[in-house]
């Protein structure tokens, strides 16, 4: 084959008759011929599928950005209320620093810095 128009003449040919549209192409090869030569440009064809992957893409950043983002705002708040308590805890005095990382679970070292740092502040 050696045009478009060759290309596009076998295909409707070598279609099986079982094809629903075999029948319209053929009533209408000029028009089709016309259509695919001359409407398809592959490089906006593939100037188009980027950009759509692109802003898929883009969009599955983002949400993959904001769940994370959610995710650690989440393990932020949980850690900020376990230091709040621990504080408390600290300061009642009624369990040991061991106890207190166990029952937050929070390590030990932090733990030991929290009551230095209780320790530390005016009364």
């Amino acid at each position: 084959m050696n045009s478009p128009e060759e290309a596009i003449d076998a295909t409707i040919e070598e279609m099986t008759d079982d094809f629903m549209i075999k029948s319209f192409l053929l009533d209408n090869r000029a028009e089709v011929k016309r259509m695919c030569i001359t409407e398809y440009d592959e490089e906006k064809t593939y100037a188009a599928q980027r950009r759509e992957g692109r802003a898929e893409g883009r969009a599955e950043g983002r949400a993959e950005g904001r769940a994370e983002g959610r995710a650690e705002g989440r393990a932020e708040g949980a850690h900020e209320k376990a230091v709040s308590g621990a504080m408390r805890m600290i300061k009642a005095g009624k369990l040991t620093l061991d106890e207190i990382a166990s029952y937050l679970e929070l390590p030990i070292d932090e733990v030991i810095a929290l009551e230095k740092q209780i320790k530390a502040m005016p009364v």
